[in-house]
């Protein structure tokens, strides 16, 4: 499963830029099955070239998904329509190459999910599925006493 969707896009970027980008034929709009094919093969293979830089660090597929490692997703996937559309422009382009470098410091270890170096699903599993109680359970015991 893909770490962000069409959704995703227009609420970053707006829903003339995902037309722009994804538009396939003599389509207008983005609820097209061309369209819709291609949005969502982007967002799939972005997302399994995201597994394959930061799984040499966490497990994945990563759940949930931080909002950093989905602006990368959105990113990549943006940068492979705009290729197949030929509407390439500098900024798509350059945030691609800013989301592969992340990618990369995030498998050397130079960067993080934000998530702990077992990721989401160790935290699920240690709770019972439940990701708040891990989180909670991992803190330490709160001195009321000495709250000011």
């Amino acid at each position: 499963m893909p770490y962000a969707t069409a959704q995703d896009i227009v609420d970053l970027y707006g829903a003339d830029f995902l037309l722009l980008i994804a538009r396939r034929g003599d389509e207008n709009e983005l609820s097209g099955p061309l369209t819709s094919a291609a949005i969502e093969d982007a967002l799939a293979q972005a997302s399994s070239q995201a597994d394959s830089y930061i799984g040499a660090r966490y497990p994945v597929p990563v759940r949930p998904a931080p909002m950093v490692l989905q602006r990368a997703v959105i990113d990549m996937a943006c940068h492979q329509l705009a290729a197949t559309a030929d509407v390439m422009t500098e900024q798509i382009r350059l945030r691609y190459e800013d989301a592969l470098a992340w990618l990369k410091d995030v498998a050397a270890g130079r960067a993080a999910l934000g998530t702990d170096e077992a990721g989401a699903a160790a935290g699920e599993a240690a709770a019972g599925g439940d990701p708040d109680e891990a989180l909670i359970a991992s803190r330490p015991p709160v001195d009321w006493r000495r709250w000011p």
